[in-house]
């Protein structure tokens, strides 16, 4: 009995990967959600480390001691306040919203050789890490990744300033 239940059940399976792959939508469907996948995790990493920066400058620079529930609503309530006002601004407007975003990238792109090249380099010094510091292979595939992207990203900055 569990053999044929097993048969049948298969053969449904079979039915409809035969149906969905001819009309290529299994694929496209697959691909579509894992690049949501990805932007979602995307997001939450950034909202992560956001939570987390603001969390360490309230307790560590600013002697703010707080329930850690009132510090993520505070961090990430001063992280949206610059949104809602440009929101604001532009009275809706898609395509000035679609800028911004551009925009902010471009800015973004701009900043990171700033963060990743000093990084970078004082994680591979070993008077400053101690055993933890990058081996020489890992160093220079850190400074290979950031070059690939700092040129990229001077493509980027010149195709929107074009």
């Amino acid at each position: 009995m569990v053999m044929l239940r097993m048969l049948w059940l298969s053969n449904k399976c079979t039915m409809l990967w035969r149906i969905l792959t001819s009309r290529g939508l299994l694929l496209v469907n697959l691909w579509q959600l894992f690049l949501q996948s990805l932007l979602l995790a995307s997001g939450q990493n950034s909202t992560i480390t956001g939570t987390l920066t603001g969390q360490i400058v309230l307790e560590g620079f600013m002697h703010i001691k707080a329930p850690q529930w009132i510090i993520r609503l505070l961090t990430r309530a001063i992280t949206l306040v610059p949104v809602i006002v440009v929101a604001v601004l532009s009275n809706g407007s898609e395509h000035s919203l679609d800028d911004l975003i551009v925009y902010s990238q471009v800015f973004l792109s701009l900043a990171l050789p700033f963060s990743i090249y000093p990084l970078i380099y004082f994680t591979s010094k070993k008077s400053i890490m101690g055993r933890y510091a990058n081996a020489r292979w890992n160093t220079i595939l850190g400074y290979v990744v950031a070059t690939v992207l700092t040129i990229l990203n001077l493509q980027l900055i010149v195709s929107v300033v074009m």
